[in-house]
């Protein structure tokens, strides 16, 4: 299990199968807030377990949980249990994570590289 302490909060992921299970705990707050840095390390591992897994023997199958925006400007994905929201914070100083619902969300490869994307684009800005 790969862990960080972030800004605010903590963030958990773990390899499950040929899905990836992401803890947020706010711990004690509604969300998590990660700096540039918390976010880039998480996408590096992130990144390196997705290549792991799409590089093994997965059965691929229709991508049809993808992310919806919010009128807010964030982004959700959802599963049976849960919904993930990622955006950033309303001072623009931190990107915040939030999950309603069972934690952890456990995310297909097809949502992680989503994840990754919609993070370094809140970098690159």
């Amino acid at each position: 299990m790969h862990q960080w302490f972030v800004k605010q909060g903590r963030i958990g992921i773990v390899r499950d199968g040929n899905f990836l299970n992401l803890y947020v705990d706010p711990e004690g707050c509604d969300k998590c807030l990660l700096t540039a840095l918390d976010a880039k390390e998480i996408t590096e591992i992130l990144t390196t377990l997705a290549h792991e897994i799409w590089e093994g023997q997965i059965e691929r199958e229709e991508y049809t949980q993808q992310y919806i925006e919010t009128e807010s400007g964030h982004f959700q994905w959802k599963n049976s249990g849960s919904v993930i929201t990622v955006g950033v914070s309303s001072d623009f100083s931190a990107i915040e994570i939030k999950i309603n619902g069972n934690s952890p969300f456990k995310m297909s490869i097809n949502q992680v590289v989503e994840f990754i994307q919609i993070v370094q684009m809140y970098l690159s800005d």
